[in-house]
């Protein structure tokens, strides 16, 4: 590695290392290899590409008011943590990874990655692991420029609509919340995305693809989105387009449901089995298991949420998105619940979360355990009918399980990340 210019006002350089602590300006005209990269606020490091591949210890820090600007790509195998200020940039031209999946994490640090024809798959995986992803020269992120961050970062001013999109997430639930049931996830299964449309950098629309796909349950089922951290008032309009509310009584109206709750909720059908098939007469299991006379296939339905914003934002990804399914309340699990009209199943970072109508998850949980009831999982591949997830007290231990790496990442989501990759053979629906 050569080291073309190295200086700082306040802090100093540790090139062997990786370290650049504050007030600190770095630039190398070669490859800038490390294991660990450490830097401090108000820091700048240039060079033509950033190689972070080895094994290992293996992070990058960025401080506040820092960026990292690599000419060509980053090489990478590692999490990169921001400052919590959503003031850390990395301007990238690509990235090459082996893996570029839910082991990575890229907390309050925003990626510009190539431009509008260039690097877009590179850019729709990194929006399930960043805060913010961007085209090079779209971003909101502003770094003063100085001695010790150069030219910094000015966001451009824009122009027509741009529109970025996520890549695709699978959504699968267990209705029967607290009692495990056969627990193969495959009762509700959708399949969900997100398109931003940015003006001047900032989102003006957002519009959330969702496929049903499958139907496990056999009993009416809802489902709904609630937009978490999402202020109701800056909420120009929302549509829903191809949704079922003409069936069921699960969820009230739009407007209704929005009102009672501290953030909008979106109903989106309110019997699963009508919304996939036009019909709720026979509760057949749809896309579960194939070639089998008591279960039946469909097409899946697709349904678009479009939400308008009277002020442009700066952000919007999987943490506002609290999609959940609800089913009525079944006597006997939620004493002092009677106030209630349904149980809800969230995903368990959106526990907090359940609606007024809602029951309570907390009260349950002596009876529920340590187990999950709902997943989101990029483009997964979900059990069929009465393979369980894992086998677990309860379900058929003649079973086969669909992904035996599960539990170990449930009980520890820093063990076994990669679960979702390794089903059993034959397990799977699809």
């Amino acid at each position: 590695m050569l080291v073309n210019k190295g200086y700082c006002s306040i802090g100093r350089i540790d090139a062997l290392n990786g370290n650049i602590e504050n007030g600190c300006y770095m630039e190398t005209p070669g490859d800038f290899s490390v294991t660990k990269l450490t830097m401090g606020n108000q820091t700048m490091l240039k060079c033509n590409s950033l190689n972070m591949n080895q094994w290992g210890n293996m992070s990058a820090i960025i401080g506040q008011n820092s960026m990292i600007d690599c000419a060509t790509k980053m090489k990478t195998h590692l999490a990169i943590q921001g400052s919590g200020f959503n003031n850390s940039l990395v301007r990238i031209r690509g990235i090459q990874t082996d893996y570029l999946d839910s082991r990575h994490y890229y907390n309050d640090v925003t990626i510009e990655c190539g431009d509008a024809t260039t690097e877009i798959d590179a850019r729709k995986q990194l929006t399930q692991l960043c805060k913010s992803v961007a085209i090079i020269g779209e971003s909101s992120v502003i770094v003063p420029a100085g001695n010790c961050t150069g030219n910094g970062n000015s966001p451009g001013t824009g122009g027509d609509t741009d529109v970025e999109s996520s890549a695709t997430y699978t959504y699968c639930y267990e209705d029967y919340y607290p009692i495990p049931g056969d627990y193969d996830f495959n009762d509700i299964v959708m399949d969900v995305s997100y398109n931003l449309f940015k003006q001047n950098n900032k989102i003006i629309k957002v519009e959330v693809p969702v496929k049903l796909v499958a139907v496990g349950a056999t009993y009416s089922i809802g489902a709904a989105l609630q937009l978490i951290n999402i202020l109701k008032s800056n909420i120009k309009s929302i549509t829903v387009t191809n949704g079922d509310l003409n069936f069921g009584n699960i969820f009230a109206t739009q407007v209704t449901e929005s009102d009672k709750n501290s953030f909008a909720v979106i109903p989106l059908y309110n019997d699963a089995h009508h919304a996939i098939s036009g019909q709720a007469a026979n509760r057949y299991m749809y896309n579960t298991v194939k070639g089998h006379e008591n279960y039946t296939d469909a097409s899946p339905r697709d349904m678009t949420v479009t939400i308008e914003f009277v002020t442009p934002i700066d952000y919007f990804g999987l943490d506002n998105m609290d999609l959940f399914i609800a089913r009525p309340i079944i006597n006997g699990y939620y004493e002092g619940q009677q106030d209630k009209t349904r149980v809800e199943v969230h995903l368990r970072e959106f526990w907090g979360y359940r609606t007024a109508n809602g029951a309570n998850f907390e009260n349950n949980e002596a009876i529920a355990g340590n187990r999950t009831w709902a997943i989101a999982v990029p483009n997964f591949k979900y059990p069929y009918e009465r393979v369980p997830i894992f086998k677990i007290a309860g379900t058929d231990t003649n079973a086969n399980s669909g992904y035996p790496y599960f539990q170990q990442w449930a009980s520890d989501r820093n063990q076994a990340k990669d679960w979702y990759l390794r089903p059993n053979p034959g397990s799977t629906y699809r």
